[in-house]
């Protein structure tokens, strides 16, 4: 008989938790840029309002340049604050959540059949292999997807046994 090989791999994803850190870490930068690219402007002594331009294009003229003063240095340094922030999230967020690795195994198809590489089937229809085999006699498979019966066969007796420390009724009978 011939033995089947499987091939292993193994699939490494951001958590949960990575993932949110992440879309904060987004809005972290959303807010950078937003600070760099928005329009500043001061009110002068009269109480009249001075329109200086963006932090990121900076004063054009000398009267800007003394009119502004510092406003600009303060958004570049709301930015700054805003991407340190956001790297700090990103950072932090896969230092505390880290990776979910995955392994998965690969079994390959049978000699003389094709890999149909838009549905992943082997002889190329839309159903599962496995489920054709009994589609013309009614039967269905007990058996799980994976073949793991020893985890099926875990998972039937942890479902007949109660959780540890529930109490049983006068009625339930082991």
């Amino acid at each position: 008989m011939s033995e089947v090989v499987t091939e292993t791999r193994i699939t490494s994803r951001p958590s949960l938790g990575a993932k949110v850190c992440l879309v904060v870490a987004g809005l972290f930068l959303v807010a950078a840029a937003y600070q760099m690219l928005v329009p500043l402007s001061v009110t002068v002594g009269n109480g009249g309002r001075f329109e200086c331009r963006s932090a990121a294009q900076g004063p054009r003229t000398q009267l800007a340049k003394s009119t502004c003063g510092d406003i600009y240095r303060v958004a570049e340094a709301r930015a700054a604050a805003f991407t340190a922030a956001a790297l700090v999230t990103a950072v932090g967020g896969f230092l505390t959540f880290g990776l979910v690795r995955r392994r998965e195994d690969a079994v390959p198809a049978p000699a003389g059949e094709t890999v149909d590489e838009e549905s992943d089937h082997t002889d190329g229809s839309e159903s599962y292999p496995d489920s054709e085999s009994h589609a013309d006699s009614g039967e269905t498979d007990a058996a799980p997807a994976d073949g793991d019966d020893e985890a099926a066969g875990r998972a039937a007796v942890d479902a007949a046994d109660p959780a540890p420390g529930s109490k049983r009724g006068p009625d339930d009978h082991a």
